[in-house]
């Protein structure tokens, strides 16, 4: 239901990829003949120290492949969960690739949260499909050497760690041409064949490349890797050769060991011993020579040459950054160079469905995007130059993109509404991605019609709709904006970082609407401090009680005996540093008789912020089986009892999983509420303790409230309305 969108560019070539500097790289890969394939699961999970050394150290070709975009992992930046997650961990990633030199290739598998087994990945995934995009992609990088990051059994730590242990090892199996297999998740003391010291200084890089890669691993920041930088000093890698078509040996200098890895062309050979780094330009006619008489490598040729010259291709559109079929606008181009290159005729050019008229008396071009051209479409600036019998092809993405011109969406996948209600309100949010005025109205099933009126580009409507309640127990609702004789169903969002680039992700105007049997305690006030973002404040919302955001000021100076319980959102004392300032305020708040209802928090937490003595550990304990059983073990407690009762059937149904983080010891004051566990896994009691304190009560609940409610999850909703309801 979900498309992934284009993808702007927005990233400029490091430093080190520039003038001299890149230019020694691309001579040492031209000279090189070695190919990697690294197989891993989710983006973060590499080592980036290897890499960096494989492909700057070594000049070898890299390529990561990567079963997940990680989309059910944690995010600590924003409250993108879910596809945009995977959107913004796509970014990210290349962000960290371009740091280690490597290219990035993807399969279909979803990242549907943490699982401990293969057994439960693959309940998720079907192993045919993602077998077939393993082989697929190794067929097309032809890899001498397949490094896979885990392999294949327990200590991988995850089930999808498994399953890409797995995979990696049957992409060996069934690839003839592929020469060797190693694991990499191995540590000082295992048995192994292969240690590398990443820590090894490169002057072109001006530091270590462990230092150097940790600097493109800092780029995972949804994930909370922007933490120290490498330290000075070794820093090793372990490598375990698991199988081989060019025989063992008892130890190795290299991956390569035994492999033709260097070029036997004597003409790329003297380039690089001739290599003068205050005249890179030196390094051009012989370019130009192996580019004629290299076919097969002018890609990488094209590359040094453009080095070696100094040319860049500077684009700039006024067009964008979304572009409608039909629309046109100015691209302007100019190719830079270094002074004295030698350089021939020039010829401008753009790829995609577009088509380019010759330039104006301003210098510019009119590029006008085809009619019908869909909206996956990547647009480029392109400029062929000649030099001395060569051609230099140079493409510039521009930061555009295809896509309609009205963007349309509701403010969530789905929702629900209390059984008895006589109306539902929806929101829905319509944008102009055009540069013009545009007017129309909004058709949502059920509901009355709204005119809108967006004048500005980019400008934005958000329209509230009322429709009777369905009597069907799940009614899925249809929004379309109409403009003209055009409609418009589908959100075309953003998802970026300010020098990543942007993803636009696009949605059917689709929400699914159940019909829950739940009752709240009317009237109650709510405050909610926001962690690292979730939709809980939207589906108390949904429940008619009234909820108010409390930022630092309302922890420092408000009245906080004014709600009937304060919720702390997913993270929160990990990204809201006022949390940890005003956390006694929140315990005088409990003291003096208020519900203070903590979500799962993570290491940052594990302080004492509570009143009484608990502890999660570093390991801190998940279920991850979302049908993992569920024994109530506080039945009497009024939160089990009112004002909806509460059976091992609200149990039903969950997403993803129970839930994570949980307590691994508790003092004698806290009283434990719910026993889950998965298979093979120890009764869990510490995910949902619940403690007198003074008048009030602190409650500490790891369920996954942030997964099951985006999803209207009709058991979690029932208990998250008890929760709500707790009174003075």
């Amino acid at each position: 239901m979900i498309a992934m969108l284009g993808m702007t560019c927005g990233a400029q070539p490091l430093p080190e990829d520039r003038g001299a500097a890149g230019l020694w790289q691309s001579l040492t890969r031209l000279n090189r003949n070695m190919r990697v394939l690294y197989v891993t699961a989710h983006p973060d999970d590499e080592d980036p120290a290897l890499l960096t050394y494989l492909s700057r150290g070594l000049g070898a070709d890299v390529t990561m492949l990567i079963l997940t975009h990680g989309e059910g992992g944690a995010n600590v930046v924003s409250g993108d969960f879910f596809e945009a997650l995977g959107a913004l961990r796509t970014l990210e990633m290349r962000k960290a690739a371009q740091h280690y030199g490597v290219q990035v290739r993807y399969t279909r598998a979803v990242d549907k949260g943490f699982s401990k087994t293969m057994a439960e990945t693959l309940r998720h995934w079907s192993e045919a499909e993602i077998l077939a995009d393993v082989l697929r992609i190794t067929r097309e990088v032809d890899p001498q050497v397949i490094i896979s990051r885990f392999n294949e059994s327990p200590r991988d730590g995850h089930g999808h760690h498994q399953t890409a242990g797995r995979m990696a090892r049957i992409a060996f199996r069934d690839s003839p041409g592929v020469s060797k297999l190693y694991t990499s998740n191995w540590r000082e003391g295992d048995p192994g064949t292969l240690k590398i010291d990443t820590g090894q200084q490169d002057p072109r890089l001006g530091r270590s490349y462990a230092q150097f890669g940790r600097e493109g691993y800092r780029m995972h920041r949804s994930q909370g890797m922007s933490a120290r930088p490498a330290p000075t000093g070794p820093v090793w890698s372990y490598l375990k050769l698991e199988a081989s078509r060019v025989g063992t040996a008892a130890t190795e200098a290299s991956i390569f060991d035994r492999l033709p890895a260097r070029s036997e062309d004597e003409s790329l050979a003297e380039l690089l011993r001739a290599f003068d780094a205050n005249r890179p330009q030196a390094s051009a006619p012989g370019l130009a020579l192996a580019w004629q008489r290299l076919p097969a490598r002018r890609a990488q040729i094209d590359m040094a040459l453009a080095q070696a010259l100094g040319l860049e291709l500077e684009a700039s559109f006024s067009g964008g950054p979304v572009v409608q079929p039909g629309a046109s606008g100015k691209l302007r181009l100019r190719l830079g160079q270094s002074e004295g290159a030698e350089i021939g005729a020039i010829a401008y050019g753009a790829e995609g469905p577009v088509e380019l008229r010759p330039v104006d008396a301003d210098g510019d071009r009119t590029l006008r995007v085809k009619p019908g051209a869909p909206p996956n479409s990547r647009i480029a600036a392109t400029a062929s130059v000649e030099y001395r019998g060569a051609t230099i092809k140079l493409v510039q993405d521009l930061t555009v993109v295809t896509g309609p011109a009205i963007g349309i969406s509701f403010d969530s996948a789905n929702g629900f509404v209390p059984l008895r209600w006589p109306n539902y309100e929806v929101g829905v949010t319509v944008k102009n991605l055009t540069g013009s005025r545009q007017q129309g109205s909004i058709h949502v099933t059920g509901a009355a019609v709204q005119r809108f009126d967006l004048v500005k580009p980019g400008e934005e409507a958000r329209l509230r709709f009322s429709i009777p309640v369905p009597k069907a127990p799940e009614t899925y609702l249809d929004a379309e904006a109409r403009v003209g004789g055009q409609t418009f169903n589908t959100s075309f969002a953003a998802i970026t970082q300010p020098g990543f680039g942007t993803i636009y992700l696009s949605r059917p105007a689709k929400h699914l609407l159940r019909a829950v049997d739940v009752k709240v305690l009317p009237g109650a006030r709510l405050g909610y401090v926001m962690g690292s973002g979730d939709e809980v404040p939207m589906g108390l919302r949904q429940l008619g009680l009234e909820v108010e955001m409390l930022g630092e000021q309302a922890l420092a100076e408000a009245d906080l005996s004014r709600y009937a319980s304060i919720w702390l959102g997913v993270r929160a004392y990990a990204t809201r540093p006022d949390v940890i300032k005003y956390n006694a305020r929140l315990l005088d708040y409990v003291k003096s008789g208020g519900n203070l209802i903590v979500q799962y928090q993570t290491q940052e937490y594990d302080n004492g912020y509570a009143p009484f003595a608990y502890t999660q550990g570093r390991g801190a304990e998940e279920t991850s089986e979302e049908d993992a059983p569920v024994t109530i073990l506080a039945p009497g407690d009024p939160v089990f009892r009112q004002p909806n009762v509460i059976t091992a059937a609200d149990f039903d149904g969950w997403v993803e999983q129970r839930g994570s983080k949980f307590f691994s010891t508790w003092g004698p004051e806290w009283l434990q509420m719910i026993e889950t566990h998965d298979q093979g896994q120890a009764p869990q009691r510490g995910v949902w303790l619940s403690a007198r304190y003074g008048k009030g009560k602190y409650v500490y609940c790891a369920l996954a409230w942030y997964r099951q409610l985006p999803a209207a999850v009709p058991g979690a909703i029932r208990l998250m309305a008890n929760l709500a309801s707790m009174s003075k």
